[in-house]
């Protein structure tokens, strides 16, 4: 009865995610919704290759920060593992930004200060 409702927010949320991961933990309310609604339906592999899709097309390019991407990536680390214990998600998910960021030269020299500058890495 109320499949086709869960499709409909999960599309919705799908355009909203990057949005959802930046705002982390903040948006923690939201990803519980999206978790019942995932849990209800047959759409974790839409939500994962859309969003590996959206990283690819709006995360992934020449103009972002290095720890812009960094930080996307850790925020999209804990958003996955909440939403799919199993990490099948995640993997699916980081794969791209993780071959993104071993090309980019300033990676390792990223993380060493994004280390010993931020406080709320963990």
């Amino acid at each position: 009865m109320y499949d086709e409702l869960y499709r409909e927010f999960i599309k919705l949320k799908t355009t909203e995610m990057i949005e959802i991961i930046q705002d982390f933990p903040e948006s923690m309310p939201c990803l519980t919704d999206i978790k019942f609604a995932l849990d209800k339906t047959n759409m974790k592999d839409y939500l994962t290759f859309k969003l590996r899709e959206m990283f690819e097309n709006r995360l992934l390019i020449l103009g972002n920060h290095t720890t812009l991407i960094i930080s996307q990536y850790i925020s999209t680390f804990r958003v996955m593992k909440l939403l799919d214990p199993s990490t099948i998600m995640l993997e699916i998910v980081s794969k791209p930004i993780k071959e993104y960021l071993r090309k980019r030269p300033d990676t390792l020299k990223r993380i060493v200060w994004l280390i010993l500058h931020e406080n709320d890495l963990y």
